[in-house]
């Protein structure tokens, strides 16, 4: 690989962290920074073709992917200690509920697409379920699976966002302090807040 290759793909992997990182910060600026990152990594595909070639072009779009993929745990770690409490990786609302507001798609197909995803996310909680670890936890505290699913909702519902309500759901400690908190009668923004300490 040439020095100019290896600048370029560099370059390239740079702003791929930055869009990650992004993704895990918070502010009203978000979808502004996210259009300038992915409007320098187009620009920078483009100048890619008139530099190197085509071919070359090609494997650095495989390659967004890939270091999207290696990235995004650097990027969530920094972010953390950036804001100084955890967040889930925000890439913006939920596609299938923007384009039916906007008339893209039928309610129809809303309503697909959301059927879709809850089958998903049962078959994924129902793997959590089957894990010994997770098992034990809610043996422990006498719970069932109509528990663990609840658990799940009222996570999503608390704001977290999806990614951390699932890290949260499947991790036994964790786990374990939301049954503790919620036994407790802790309020919604009490168990967000203690879910959002480092």
């Amino acid at each position: 690989m040439s020095a100019g290759l290896m600048i370029y793909q560099l370059i390239i992997l740079f702003f791929v962290f930055l869009m990650m990182l992004n993704g895990y910060l918070r502010g009203s600026a978000k979808q502004i920074i996210d259009a300038v990152i992915s409007l320098i990594l187009l620009i920078a595909l483009i100048l890619g073709c008139f530099v190197f070639n085509w071919k070359i072009v090609i494997l650095s779009i495989i390659a967004i992917f890939a270091y999207a993929f290696v990235s995004k745990p650097f990027a969530k770690k920094l972010a953390h200690r950036m804001l100084g409490y955890r967040t889930s990786f925000d890439a913006g609302s939920d596609d299938s509920l923007r384009d039916f507001t906007s008339g893209k798609i039928s309610l129809e197909k809303y309503f697909e697409k959301s059927e879709k995803k809850q089958q998903k996310e049962e078959i994924r909680l129902q793997s959590l379920f089957e894990k010994n670890q997770i098992r034990n936890v809610l043996k422990q505290y006498k719970k069932n699976y109509e528990d663990f699913v609840d658990y799940f909702q009222f996570l999503k519902m608390t704001g977290l966002g999806e990614e951390l309500a699932w890290e949260i759901i499947s991790n036994p400690k964790d786990l374990q302090k939301l049954i503790y908190l919620k036994d407790k009668g802790s309020s919604d923004i009490e168990i967000a807040a203690e879910f959002m300490k480092l």
